[in-house]
């Protein structure tokens, strides 16, 4: 999409951070005993190695948005790279939405719902009706629809996983588990977040050898990094898998494991 490298050779690069981008977020990094990284953006609080981080949570303004009215705007087709909204919410942060997703999420057939585009771009908007208020959003120029909208469709931006994340630890989450800082990571700053192979993560709770490592909902256990035996289905009750424990470890300290979110 737009250019996006392949896999970057680390090599003592997973510990740099920067306050600029450079990297699209979601690049794969990878060291050559097998660590694989993810290039990210960290949220508004700083991250300390070893801490579980989610992605942000989704934003409730953009949900299920009407595209905008065909008397304003030409309704997307196959060919359109700019897609307007159809709503009075103000896109207060220029790029708020940049390498995440514009996802057709309802709409009047099923071969309409369920197209996703990345997004490039998508500047402030004031969320006053008309052409110069709607929210506007740019795609990649490679992103097509494969079929064109209809003005009863609705959209969901979705951020991209690895913009904005958020540390966990011992938190109940609000998104989903993205990966492991193993540096310290000051507020917006960008960096490599571990998402695969053998990693230091702060332990919370009991670790069994073995065993899975959870990251738990309010609705099951609320802590993060609980491992438990295969026999306690905590999965049914919204926790999800990241990993397997090696070394125990001490609780609210940091134990290892073999990381397994994306490889």
């Amino acid at each position: 999409m737009g250019g996006f490298p392949g896999s970057v050779l680390l090599d003592g690069g997973q510990y740099h951070t920067s306050s600029t981008k450079r990297h699209p977020l979601g690049t794969r990094g990878y060291t050559q005993d097998g660590r694989v990284f993810r290039y990210a953006r960290n949220g508004s609080a700083g991250l300390n190695p070893g801490m579980m981080c989610q992605a942000e949570a989704s934003s409730a303004d953009f949900e299920a948005a009407p595209i905008a009215d065909a008397t304003d705007f030409a309704v997307p087709s196959t060919s359109s790279t700019v897609f307007y909204l159809s709503t009075a919410t103000s896109m207060a942060t220029a790029d708020a939405f940049a390498d995440g997703y514009y996802m057709v999420t309802a709409g009047t057939t099923t071969a309409e719902v369920g197209q996703m585009l990345q997004i490039e771009s998508c500047p402030k908007s004031d969320g006053a009706a008309g052409p110069s208020g709607n929210p506007r959003i740019y795609v990649y120029s490679e992103d097509k629809l494969v079929t064109a909208l209809s003005t009863t469709d609705t959209i969901t931006l979705q951020k991209n996983p690895y913009d904005s994340i958020i540390g966990t630890l011992q938190t109940a989450p609000t998104g989903i588990a993205v990966g492991v800082a193993v540096t310290d990571v000051a507020a917006s700053y960008y960096f490599w977040l571990q998402t695969w192979g053998m990693a230091c993560m702060r332990v919370s709770d009991t670790w069994d050898t073995g065993h899975n490592i959870i990251y738990a909902s309010a609705t099951g256990n609320d802590r993060l990094g609980e491992a438990l035996p295969s026999s306690t289905l905590e999965v049914d009750k919204g926790a999800a898998i990241v990993g397997i424990a090696q070394y125990i470890g001490t609780d609210g300290y940091a134990g290892s494991a073999m990381l397994t979110l994306a490889p």
